[in-house]
């Protein structure tokens, strides 16, 4: 059987204000999100090993702006068919994935900017 996800105007729950700041990111409630953003990343990376940070920052970048934008790109398809699957299992608004994505974003940077090239990836594929 062939599922399919409903458009992302459906699966956002909500409108609630979202401080992307002052959001405790060690609260349970965002982990399957950042799972499930993290895991996209180590799955590309782990079948394309040619992948660099440069690629995982530029499609978080264009995410972080509009999750929902159509990039024919193999990892922005994985993020988002994450993204996608983790909207229809829990609730959470558009607001709270700008957000997540943007937490992702600044560790890629912070990462790749003390580790090199790959720093970013070869964090998250340590913990991933």
């Amino acid at each position: 059987m062939e599922y399919t996800f409903k458009d992302w105007e459906q699966l956002y729950s909500g409108n609630q204000e979202f401080d992307y700041q002052s959001t405790d990111w060690n609260d349970d409630r965002y982990l399957p999100l950042l799972m499930k953003i993290e895991s996209a990343i180590t799955a590309v990376y782990r079948t394309n090993p040619a992948v660099k940070d440069k690629q995982v920052i530029a499609v978080l970048e264009r995410l972080a702006t509009k999750p929902e934008m159509s990039l024919a790109n193999p990892l922005a398809v994985s993020i988002q068919d994450n993204l996608k699957l983790t909207l229809s299992l829990y609730n959470f608004s558009r607001r709270e994935v700008l957000g997540t994505l943007k937490r992702v974003l600044k560790s890629a940077k912070r990462h790749h900017k003390l580790d090199g090239s790959r720093g970013c990836l070869d964090f998250v594929k340590e913990y991933i």
